[in-house]
């Protein structure tokens, strides 16, 4: 199973890198009739298009950032979490909200 998802992953990123002109390219007409194009913001989303790599890859950045923190912070505060989900509260809560 995990083969056949690792080869539809590859064929999205694949198809998804060599069809993002067809979409979202620089002067596409595929959008056209569904997104708002006035006057004002075109200048905008044509500055985004030409930004530097390093200002697109922000968001992936920030991502790994906030996985790594979490993960530390489970490695971290182990104790604490489990002995917070040993209240009777805690337990209440999750046994009320699974039988709904």
């Amino acid at each position: 199973m995990g083969v056949a998802l690792a080869v539809l992953v590859l064929g999205s990123i694949l198809f998804g890198y060599l069809a993002k002109d067809l979409f979202v390219g620089f002067g596409t007409t595929a959008w056209l009739g569904v997104l708002s194009q006035l006057p004002e913001t075109t200048g905008a989303q044509l500055q985004g298009e030409f930004l530097p790599l390093q200002q697109k890859l922000l968001p992936l950045y920030g991502t790994v950032v906030a996985v790594g923190l979490l993960l530390l912070a489970e490695v971290i505060a182990a104790p604490q979490v489990s002995q917070y989900y040993r209240q009777p509260f805690t337990r209440a809560t999750y046994r009320f909200l699974v039988s709904k």
